[in-house]
């Protein structure tokens, strides 16, 4: 529900910074109950990677029109 917004109104760096910035919080205050929580959270943020680079061309391509 998010992820279009977040790529709306972010770029990929700042998006990147934003990642940075929330695992080094999450590590720093919680300790993750189980490598399998980790592994969801990188694997959640690879999809909103591929859809930003794939929001980005589409929306690169319409421009070129």
């Amino acid at each position: 529900v998010y992820q279009p917004m977040l790529m709306e109104y972010f770029t990929y760096e700042e998006l990147k910074a934003i990642k940075r910035q929330v695992m080094q919080q999450h590590c720093s205050n919680r300790s993750w109950s189980s490598a399998a929580d980790v592994l969801k959270g990188l694997n959640l943020w690879s999809h909103a990677e591929e859809l930003h680079k794939a929001f980005k061309y589409s929306d690169h391509e319409k421009t070129e029109d």
